[in-house]
């Protein structure tokens, strides 16, 4: 029982190893929407976690991917603000997968970036006027 477990969380521990080494490259990738803001590819991985493997894998990659990218020294306080977004994210892209065609369930992405919008102007960290301009909302479809 408790082997199979572990089994069942190899993958999450991999990829949660995986989220934290591309946290600290993300600078090397420039968001062709909006210069100057990279794009977060470390997001995909709790989707892909919830997809292959699980809602429980998603949420777990999401959080302690987050978790541990925000303890590193490229981590901010957007990294802090964004570990609750990712799990949800992740467990969303899980609980989607088998319930709906494939596609779909890698949409639970843009869940992830607007619970991160949302997370970032509850802690004050965005004002609603710049949440609302079109170089902010293209930044975000972009990734």
């Amino acid at each position: 029982m408790r082997g199979e477990l572990l089994k069942q969380r190899i993958p999450a521990l991999v990829l949660i190893g995986v989220y934290a080494l591309l946290a600290n490259a993300r600078t090397a990738s420039a968001n062709p929407f909006a210069p100057g803001d990279p794009v977060d590819v470390p997001m995909l991985l709790p989707v892909l976690a919830g997809v292959l493997f699980g809602p429980l894998n998603g949420l777990l990659v999401g959080f302690f991917g987050t978790m541990l990218s925000a303890t590193t020294p490229s981590g901010d306080l957007f990294d802090v603000l964004s570990i609750l977004p990712h799990a949800i994210m992740g467990w969303l892209a899980g609980w989607l997968a088998g319930r709906v065609p494939t596609p779909i369930p890698m949409l639970a992405i843009y869940a992830g970036l607007f619970l991160n919008s949302v997370a970032y102007w509850l802690a004050g960290e965005l004002r609603w006027r710049e949440a609302t301009q079109t170089q902010y909302l293209l930044a975000r479809a972009g990734g």
